[in-house]
């Protein structure tokens, strides 16, 4: 298998220990907050939020992956995120978000809005991929094959691709 870890975070900030060194945003609750003297805007978080929808479509597409399975599924309080369900349209699919259920490719793009804008967490995998969502805007792969087209294609939405980074949150019988 092969592992990527997808992040907006360039690799030049980022000291001998791997570590991120740059003082930047990681979570949707950081608009309006200043980096740099610069206001971080929902503009700007859209943007980037796209970028990560579209890496997950794209492996999946590649992969020809139709589905993924939620191997683990986690929700927030919905009474507290009850208004951003609402603008997004989801309330339906966060009701039915568990574990053991399939996501179509269709819904995908809706989930890891959920997941991003951190109303749910989910584990997401299929025979030949799995998605898992770190904190701070860490997003992990594994799959079989090879991904040429979406490798270019991540790249060039601004993202950054980590190869070889095997995800924290892969179990041991994963």
């Amino acid at each position: 298998m092969t592992y990527w870890r997808v992040t907006k975070y360039n690799p030049i900030y980022r000291n001998e220990k791997g570590w991120y060194m740059r003082d930047e945003w990681t979570s949707i609750s950081d608009v309006g907050t200043y980096y740099d003297g610069v206001e971080f805007t929902m503009g700007e978080y859209l943007k980037v939020e796209e970028a990560y929808v579209n890496s997950v479509v794209l492996i999946m597409q590649e992969l020809g992956v139709n589905s993924l399975r939620i191997a683990y599924a986690g929700k927030w309080n919905y009474r507290g995120k009850r208004h951003a369900l609402e603008k997004l349209g989801a309330e339906k699919l966060y009701k039915s978000i568990k574990s053991g259920i399939q996501i179509s490719i269709v819904d995908i793009p809706l989930l890891t809005k959920l997941v991003l804008r951190e109303i749910v967490w989910v584990k997401l995998e299929h025979e030949k991929m799995f998605v898992h969502f770190g904190d701070d805007y860490y997003m992990y792969f594994g799959f079989v094959g090879s991904l040429v087209r979406a490798d270019k294609q991540i790249t060039n939405s601004g993202l950054f691709i980590d190869k070889n980074f095997i995800s924290p949150y892969l179990d041991v019988e994963e």
